[in-house]
């Protein structure tokens, strides 16, 4: 071997022996992370161990509280529904109760209004009347009474009595020519009620051919097809005798409205129908509310608002009765002798709302019937309606007759007035009063609907066992469903459900650290699901319980009920003999 050739394996070895070295020192760096490799599993292997040792001590330790937490989300859950339901009842009564209160602030800023605006009307009224009874009994002199009739008259121009009062007073002063022109302009503003006015002033004063003039002026400008309310005032006067000075004016008024009756009789056609169909739409719209309050029952049956209103219309009953037993019981003013007699027809005139008192009044009977209905706007609108949508409309005698039978103002419609018309037509009046009970009464259901915790049953008080074995199958068929559908079963299982996906991703990229955090993610999710799958059959155990304690509280509810309605519905036969005992 040369010495060139002998040089070039000495660089080749001590290249091979370069090369050994870089691969110990490779194996040796190897090691090394395997012993850290080793050490950091060892840690992980403790961990898990310790881990296991925590569910252990967490069964023993912390089960208890995680038991009584399970117990009160069960409870919760359960109540769900009912607090919900309960903040549904609290919205429904604020704005009931915000309607009340709306409605009496109104009424009180419209009476105020009332007194504010009229008061110069009342005021005349009283002055009127005391002028008439102190011109016959000579108790006042004339000058301070002419001073006070002209005082309210300057302030109550456009109002027909001021100019009536004063044609009286220049016509006792001898001032003819300004008592007619005063005379005049009353009968301009209003025709009728003036006639009426000089009609019974002529009969306080005994001045019958004068009277029986003004009755002839009356009927001949009246259209029997389009009569007016001040009609009431001329039977009123006959009904407590007020023409009872001249026999043959009592007569030709009695005469009078025996025509007009037979002729309504004659060309209206179902006459007494129209009584019957009134009394039915008195009845519903009648305004009361019932003050029973079933909570359990509006919370699970479904009907409940249609059973609250129908024991609201069957309490109507003692209600309509209570009405018309006051009416027949009323004290009428008739007087002790004529003079008496006439001055109370005379005052019931003078009293009638003008027209624009009436848009006051109006909206005070609104907010009136409102607060009757317990801040119900849509039954207040309905009974407004029906007081005051015929003011209107033309109207014959039989229309007032009817208007006059269910007249809700008493101080506008004399009782003497009231009685006359219901004693006419009582048996149709009572005929539906009949079907007004007829027709509530199929409202009233044997079997009622019920939502228990999701499940329907239909059934009545008597029916609590036979519901009691439908909700015993309803939660064994539906245990699995509920079970799964817990929202902490759910979230668990997504726990577990993240955690293997977490394993199963992160394989191919090994890391001790997030191995120990899947493997403990992992171990916690199913531990949870576990205890809460457990626990799921206390909780459904739990609900049927109270379950069937809400079914109990609920027919005994419905037996509440039924007792109220059926007491209710009896006094059907006070509201008929109350109407058919005039």
């Amino acid at each position: 071997m040369t010495e060139e050739e002998y040089q070039r394996e000495l660089e080749e070895a001590e290249r091979l022996r370069a090369q050994i070295n870089n691969v110990i020192s490779q194996i040796n760096y190897i090691n090394q992370e395997n012993a850290a490799l080793e050490r950091e599993l060892e840690t992980a292997i403790y961990n898990v161990k310790v881990l296991i040792g925590n569910c252990g001590e967490m069964d023993k330790a912390v089960y208890k509280e995680m038991g009584t937490l399970s117990d009160v989300v069960g409870q919760a859950d359960i109540s769900t529904k009912e607090v919900f339901q309960a903040l549904k009842e609290l919205t429904v009564q604020y704005f009931s109760f915000k309607n009340i209160s709306t409605a009496s602030k109104n009424a009180s800023q419209y009476t105020d209004e009332y007194y504010t605006r009229f008061s110069y009307y009342n005021e005349l009224r009283r002055i009127s009347l005391g002028y008439v009874v102190g011109l016959d009994s000579n108790i006042i002199s004339s000058e301070p009474a002419r001073k006070k009739v002209e005082k309210a008259y300057l302030q109550n121009t456009e109002y027909w009595l001021a100019y009536c009062i004063s044609a009286v007073m220049l016509w006792v002063s001898d001032e003819k020519e300004a008592a007619e022109r005063a005379m005049s302009k009353s009968l301009t503003i209003s025709y009728f009620n003036s006639c009426l006015f000089y009609l019974l002033i002529n009969l306080r004063f005994n001045r019958i051919d004068a009277a029986k003039k003004w009755y002839v002026n009356y009927l001949d400008r009246a259209d029997m097809s389009n009569l007016g309310d001040e009609w009431q005032y001329l039977l009123q006067a006959y009904l407590l005798g007020a023409f009872g000075a001249d026999e043959e004016f009592q007569t030709t008024i009695a005469a009078c409205f025996r025509n007009m009756l037979a002729q309504v009789e004659v060309t209206t056609v179902d006459f007494a129908k129209k009584f019957t169909r009134k009394a039915i739409e008195f009845a519903e719209l009648y305004v009361h509310k019932t003050n029973h309050e079933y909570t359990i029952l509006g919370r699970t049956c479904a009907e409940y608002p249609d059973m609250k209103a129908l024991l609201s219309t069957a309490e109507k009953n003692a209600e309509i009765a209570r009405y018309y037993n006051e009416i027949s019981e009323a004290e009428v003013t008739e007087g002790k002798d004529l003079p008496q007699r006439i001055e109370n027809v005379l005052y019931s005139l003078i009293n009638d709302y003008d027209e624009d008192e009436l848009k006051v009044v109006q909206k005070i009977k609104y907010n009136e019937a409102v607060i009757s209905a317990k801040g119900d706007v849509a039954i207040a609108q309905a009974n407004y309606n029906a007081l005051f949508e015929d003011k209107k409309k033309k109207k014959n005698f039989g229309d007032l007759l009817l208007s006059w039978a269910f007249a809700d103002d008493t101080s506008q419609t004399d009782v003497s007035v009231r009685r006359f018309s219901i004693s006419l037509m009582k048996e149709a009046m009572a005929k539906g009063f009949k079907q007004f009970v007829e027709q509530y009464r199929t409202k009233e259901k044997d079997k009622y609907h019920f939502n228990i915790d999701e499940c329907e049953l239909e059934c009545n008080e008597k029916d609590y066992d036979e519901a009691e074995k439908i909700l015993d199958k309803f939660y064994d068929k539906n245990k699995f469903k509920n079970t799964f559908k817990d929202k902490h079963v759910l979230i668990y299982t997504g726990i577990c459900a993240v955690a293997l996906l977490l394993l199963l991703l992160l394989i191919p990229f090994f890391s001790p650290v997030i191995l120990t955090i899947g493997i403990l993610l992992g171990l916690a999710g199913s531990f949870l699901l576990w205890r809460r799958i457990v626990d799921m059959g206390k909780i459904i155990k739990e609900k049927k319980r109270k379950s069937k304690l809400l079914l109990k509280q609920a027919l005994d509810e419905l037996s509440q009920w039924r007792s109220a309605y059926k007491e209710a519905d009896a006094k059907s036969v006070d509201m008929l003999s109350a109407v058919e005992g005039f």
